[in-house]
């Protein structure tokens, strides 16, 4: 199944596991998958971490849990260079789950096929940078409660658009709706820079809550709207060069 390192407490997998949940139940636990794959049944989660501090989960393939990965209870935690899913006709429910859970890094991950692809509750002070978010049902990164993150050069695409029809095609005729970043329910403070929000069914970014700062974004014009700021507090920022696109916002960034 893998090897172990007691003195750096790292597990390295060397083989792909189907129907497999892995229980971390220590901190500063270290988890290499090396690229194999980990497949669910649709149900349950892939890796969880609940109430562990330190841990660290790299080069995962996880696809078929209703969460992919789920940590709650938790600090300083990394999610680092994983590919997380589902397919087309079986969609993960949240592909990276994040509860109650402060100082993580979450970086270099893809995310396709899900119905939220990163999803924070709760959760402050956590990193989230240079990951690929595509194809959900609803939000790709959702911050509810959440405050003090900084969310940076993500790659957001077609959040709120893989409706299925019968056929288990994409069906153009379907109410789609989700936002490429969204934050709600008094997400405060957090930093959104370098982001780039595509093709959305609804807003490339919908932002509520009080001081958080929007800065160099882009946002396609496709969308709904490029993007919705609630609160007057919010720092909005042009990009050099292309600038944002503010289509329908309610307010200005000079």
């Amino acid at each position: 199944m893998g090897t172990w390192d007691p003195d750096d407490k790292t597990c390295t997998l060397n083989m792909d596991l189907p129907d497999t949940c892995i229980d971390i139940t220590d901190d500063d636990v270290t988890l290499k998958c090396d690229g194999h794959t980990i497949d669910g049944d649709g149900t349950g989660e892939g890796v969880i971490v609940d109430n562990q501090d330190g841990v660290s989960i790299q080069d995962f393939v996880l696809e078929d849990f209703q969460h992919g990965i789920f940590i709650e209870d938790s600090q300083d935690c990394e999610i680092l260079n994983n590919t997380v899913g589902g397919s087309l006709s079986d969609h993960t429910d949240t592909a990276i789950f994040i509860d109650n859970t402060d100082g993580c890094t979450i970086r270099d991950n893809t995310v396709t096929f899900s119905v939220i692809s990163i999803f924070l509750a709760g959760s402050d002070d956590n990193v989230i940078n240079g990951n690929r978010l595509a194809d959900t049902t609803d939000h790709c990164l959702l911050l509810t409660a959440s405050d003090s993150n900084d969310i940076m050069e993500n790659d957001i695409d077609r959040c709120g658009k893989t409706i299925l029809t019968c056929s288990n095609s994409i069906g153009p005729e379907s109410t789609a709706a989700g936002n490429g970043i969204h934050l709600i329910n008094g997400s405060d403070n957090n930093i959104i820079i370098k982001n780039d929000s595509d093709f959305n069914a609804d807003d490339g970014y919908e932002v509520d809550g009080t001081g958080n700062k929007v800065r160099k974004n882009d946002a396609d014009f496709k969308s709904f709207r490029g993007f919705y700021i609630g609160d007057t507090s919010t720092q909005c920022k042009k990009y050099t060069g292309t600038g944002n696109v503010l289509e329908f916002s309610n307010v200005d960034c000079d």
